[in-house]
């Protein structure tokens, strides 16, 4: 699963989603765990979705493909998701023309990539950088 393929993979992206956040609701939380920590998980294990935390909701308000809705759409990770993946469409080629390699433990780069959602987790988190500072 990767933001090229959100929208045929849409019921298993959430069905991930929900069993992560069940999953580590019982032994870590009292309560179900915030959309934010589990698209971390998403992303630093699974690497199939941006982490949707401040900076990066941020960054998609300022974007001309979404409005400042989204920072309130949390809950609604399915549709941020579609958006995404229309985002990832429109820019398919300078974001697949991007390629970053993983470091492993040695500190030395891997053969093995980041993912077309962990780009776009980079971008948007840095358009909030840039363009969203003191405003």
């Amino acid at each position: 699963i990767d933001v090229y393929n959100y929208s045929s993979r849409l019921q298993d992206s959430k069905n991930i989603y929900s069993d992560i956040g069940y999953l580590i609701s019982i032994p870590l939380l009292p309560k179900i765990p915030s959309p934010i920590l589990v698209t971390k998980i998403l992303l630093g294990v699974f690497g199939i979705s941006p982490a949707m935390d401040t900076y990066f909701m941020k960054g998609i308000g300022h974007s001309t493909f979404a409005s400042s809705n989204y920072l309130n759409e949390l809950n609604s990770v399915g549709d941020i998701w579609l958006a995404l993946e229309r985002f990832y469409k429109e820019h398919q080629n300078i974001i697949n023309n991007t390629v970053i390699n993983s470091l492993g433990f040695d500190g030395k780069q891997t053969a093995h990539n980041y993912s077309k959602a962990k780009i776009i987790d980079m971008i948007f988190f840095n358009f909030e950088n840039v363009y969203g500072k003191g405003k």
